[in-house]
């Protein structure tokens, strides 16, 4: 018995109507993902902001101690290409994974820091946020800072803050913090820690990132030449220095500057160059003019 023409009309808008549906829970799958990777680096940005604005608060009071982090939360897609650590044989390494596994090379040839043995440089990076809610951070047990290691095991990574980096000239106020790092990174310009300390004879090289954002970072370093000045402020002093030269080389090159004997107390400040290909290095060079005892 061969269906009526008002049945046959029924099954056809039920198929429409299914079809429909389907395009638009396909549509509005579609824009949520495109709404997600739209937001997840700005949201990224917040969060490391807001880390990096308690680094300063804390110093501003006074305390130095360290803010624990989950070392996968976070992360900057391009932070991979953006950044290498330099190692001694004039190549750079890569720093993922758990950073409680980064040997840097002391950058006199004799070893390899992570350098792969097969001769390529790094790791790969790992761009999976996990499974479940991410904390962010924490500032230690109790919600006191100094206080050992907080309880939940992601909170594994310690940012341990040395300074404070103002550059008036570029609008720059950035926290210090020891260790550089992929993750230190995120938050804060690195010390890198195979090199003098800050405000000790020699150079002190201090890494940031030089993002694509206008301001942000050390993305308009470029700006700085000779005669500007800039400070540090430690725990117990601010140091005032005084740029002698802003270079470019390749990242081979650094460690010439690094590890050149001099006889003063230097801080090169390091970032990428040019942007977006970040393939050489930028370095300004500067001499410590000054420095005088917090008065807080």
């Amino acid at each position: 018995m061969s269906e009526t023409p008002q049945a046959t009309d029924t099954r056809t808008k039920r198929r429409r109507s299914f079809l429909n549906a389907i395009l638009l829970l396909a549509a509005i799958l579609f824009f949520a993902a495109g709404l997600y990777l739209l937001i997840r680096p700005i949201l990224t940005r917040h969060k490391q902001e807001e880390v990096r604005q308690d680094l300063l608060a804390n110093m501003d009071e006074g305390r130095f101690e360290p803010i624990y982090v989950d070392p996968n939360a976070w992360v900057d897609p391009d932070e991979e290409v953006q950044y290498f650590i330099p190692d001694g044989s004039g190549g750079y390494i890569t720093v993922t994974g758990d950073p409680e596994d980064i040997k840097p090379s002391r950058g006199d040839g004799s070893d390899k820091g992570n350098r792969r043995d097969d001769g390529a440089i790094g790791v790969e990076v790992s761009l999976s946020f996990g499974d479940g809610e991410r904390p962010g951070y924490e500032v230690g047990e109790g919600g006191g800072l100094g206080q050992g290691r907080p309880d939940d095991p992601r909170l594994s990574h310690a940012l341990t803050p040395l300074a404070r980096l103002v550059i008036p000239k570029i609008a720059v106020d950035i926290p210090v913090v020891e260790g550089l790092n992929s993750v230190n990174l995120r938050y804060a310009a690195c010390h890198y820690e195979e090199t003098a300390a800050i405000g000790s004879v020699g150079s002190a090289a201090i890494f940031a990132h030089r993002s694509p954002l206008h301001g942000r970072d050390l993305n308009r370093l470029n700006e700085v030449q000779a005669g500007d000045r800039f400070t540090l402020e430690t725990e117990t002093e601010i140091l005032t220095y005084r740029v002698e030269r802003n270079i470019v080389t390749a990242p081979a090159g650094v460690f010439e500057h690094f590890y050149a004997p001099v006889s003063v107390s230097r801080v090169i400040l390091v970032t990428c160059h040019p942007i977006p290909s970040w393939e050489n290095r930028m370095l300004v060079i500067a001499k410590l003019e000054s420095r005088e005892a917090r008065s807080d």
